[in-house]
């Protein structure tokens, strides 16, 4: 019987179907993406999106850096064409709503790798 802790770094990696939604709710904020996100957080998020290993920490930030880019496109809409404004806003529901979602799923998965005592 194991009587110490053991440490470990779980890294994580997602099929490209798992993240297929997420994706597409990325691209047509990515202008807002690159304002608000930190090169770091751009790095994760690709990490994520192209199906390569990262941590839950990287998945958590760039949860946070959706939201925030999400925010930011509503609160910029004075700088688009009337026209795109609807869009905009569509496109940023759909990016929380989709981020909330990748969240959930996600600590789903953490919770079914990781045991807890």
């Amino acid at each position: 019987m194991q009587s110490e802790a053991i440490e470990a770094v779980i890294y994580y990696r997602h099929t490209a179907k798992e993240i297929a939604a997420l994706e597409a709710a990325t691209l047509p904020l990515h202008d807002a993406i690159r304002v608000v996100a930190s090169k770091s957080e751009r790095t994760s998020l690709k990490r994520i999106v192209s199906c390569k290993y990262f941590r839950a920490s990287q998945a958590e930030a760039t949860k946070n850096m959706l939201l925030r880019a999400a925010k930011y496109a509503r609160g910029n809409l004075d700088g688009y064409f009337p026209w795109m404004r609807t869009d905009l806003i569509a496109a940023a529901e759909q990016l929380e709503i989709v981020a909330a979602q990748y969240w959930m799923d996600f600590q789903s998965l953490r919770q079914t790798t990781v045991p807890t005592p």
